[in-house]
């Protein structure tokens, strides 16, 4: 996957969520640690977007975040 421009959209933090609880799962089968999963998503979105161009700051982008991996987590 090539870097993503600004801005960050709710399907692109969707996908990152998405991805994240994926590889955590096949790491841990069945992860539910929010921040672990936050972190994790964290660091895919900080190698594979520009966010030297994003309007939103980093707490910004991990408070979206972290709204969705509650939400993924407390759905599955």
């Amino acid at each position: 996957m090539s870097i993503k421009e600004p801005p960050l959209e709710d399907s692109d933090i969707d996908w990152y969520v998405n991805e994240g609880l994926q590889d955590m799962n096949e790491q841990y089968d069945n992860y539910m640690d929010e921040q672990g999963l936050t972190e994790y998503v964290m660091n895919l979105i900080e190698e594979k977007f520009n966010l030297v161009e994003s309007t939103e700051s980093l707490e910004e982008i991990q408070v979206r975040v972290s709204k969705k991996c509650v939400e993924r987590i407390n759905e599955g």
